[in-house]
């Protein structure tokens, strides 16, 4: 995958990548379900910069610090708000050369360790509007 610039957005075998720069094994898997109908945001529990393109991330609660590829960097830009999964995908797709499918498949991977990590939260989703007429 290249970003739209041409320069390179790739690393490791998926197109972004968490990685845990310190506290190895200390963190708990967490059973969450996701979809790309999930809504997501960073918890307030951590601080981010920007680093030359790259995100590094400072989870508050446990010490952990954290590093983020530039298209890594980019979702986390994205997330600072409530977002879809989907509208995370979309927009990686319009500025990305990518396949939706495999952005969707990586995108999913990279929020599931960020949950795992306690770096974002799941939003409930909001409740359908009810049908009042009937």
């Amino acid at each position: 995958m290249e970003a739209s610039d041409g320069g390179a957005a790739r690393a490791g075998g998926n197109l972004f990548h968490l990685r845990n720069c310190g506290l190895e094994g200390m963190f708990v898997a967490m059973s969450q379900s996701i979809t790309m109908a999930s809504t997501v945001v960073a918890t307030p529990e951590q601080i981010s910069c920007d680093l030359k393109g790259e995100a590094v991330i400072l989870n508050l609660s446990n010490g952990g610090y954290y590093g983020l590829n530039p298209v890594g960097a980019r979702i986390w830009e994205l997330i600072q708000e409530p977002r879809t999964v989907a509208e995370v995908q979309v927009a990686l797709v319009d500025e990305y050369d990518v396949e939706p499918d495999r952005c969707a498949s990586d995108l999913l991977t990279l929020i599931r360790e960020m949950i795992d990590e306690s770096l974002i939260e799941i939003r409930p989703a909001p409740e359908a509007p009810h049908d009042s007429a009937r």
